[in-house]
């Protein structure tokens, strides 16, 4: 497949002097334009080569891409005119603009008539939606017999932007894990603290428990010394009653009754113990 294909039509006026063809080819100067539609560059495939270069990870990799993807078709373009200045048997142009189905650019052309040389540069930027952000441009040169043109590619802004965009890769890749790893520690410094807080509350409320036993056996205690107190107090106060009431009888009793007889009546006498019985 050769280099560049298509058609075109020149329009050149030139004039020189010589003794042989060599010679007058070497001499001949002038100036024209070619003018041309559409053509298209081999080994050019732009559009297959955008959607892998946002998943390189290496310059080798890029390196396999332009021999594989990029290779692998033509750069469909159309050409403005083109304006030519011949001088003593090379043939110049300057940048001319083009525009193709995945990229634009410019190309220049320069040819050497008499020693059947030509150069041509062409300097591309991708085009659409899918063309990774801040991709460089990309040149390729043709250059030789002019039916046997032979590619050439200048990577190296292309290099330099995957290197970079490899290294930027690399940062993303330790920043996210450096962000999960803080991630990690922050659930762990949470889940300490929950489990120290709920340690705390289980030892608070082991306290509080025992805190409430111990009231509990102190009321206890309180209220049976409460209570104990109460029947020492009753028991007392029956004493005191049982004294006044025998201080009562012993008062109101005739003398000439035997004291045996007030503290122990009789079995059916039907006296009680400390009072004294009635006749009916």
């Amino acid at each position: 497949q050769p280099a560049l294909a298509g058609t075109a039509s020149l329009d050149m006026t030139f004039s020189g002097a010589g003794r042989t063809p060599a010679g007058l080819i070497s001499q001949v100067s002038g100036q024209g334009k070619l003018s041309g539609g559409d053509f298209t560059l081999s080994g050019l495939d732009i559009a297959a080569l955008l959607p892998k270069l946002s998943g390189l990870d290496s310059v080798e990799g890029l390196d396999r891409l332009m021999t594989g993807a990029l290779s692998s078709g033509p750069l469909r373009a159309g050409l403005e005119d083109m304006p030519l200045t011949l001088t003593t048997g090379i043939l110049r142009s300057e940048p001319v603009a083009l525009s193709g189905n995945s990229a634009s650019g410019s190309i220049r052309l320069v040819s050497d008539l008499a020693a059947n040389r030509t150069r041509i540069d062409v300097a591309l930027s991708a085009t659409g939606k899918d063309v990774p952000e801040g991709m460089p441009g990309l040149s390729m040169r043709l250059s030789g017999h002019p039916h046997a043109l032979e590619r050439s590619y200048d990577t190296g802004s292309l290099k330099t932007w995957v290197v970079t965009n490899v290294l930027q890769q690399g940062m993303d890749r330790l920043e996210e894990l450096q962000r999960e790893e803080q991630r990690l520690i922050e659930e762990e410094r949470k889940f300490r603290e929950e489990q120290e807080r709920k340690e705390a509350e289980r030892r608070q409320r082991i306290i509080e428990e025992r805190q409430a036993a111990e009231a509990t056996r102190r009321r206890a205690a309180e209220e049976r010394e409460r209570l104990k107190s109460a029947e020492d107090v009753r028991r007392s106060l029956e004493a005191e009653e049982q004294r006044k009431l025998q201080d009562l009888i012993q008062q109101n009793l005739p003398a000439d009754i035997p004291q045996d007889a007030l503290l122990n009546p009789p079995p059916g006498s039907g006296a009680t113990s400390g009072a004294p019985a009635t006749a009916n």
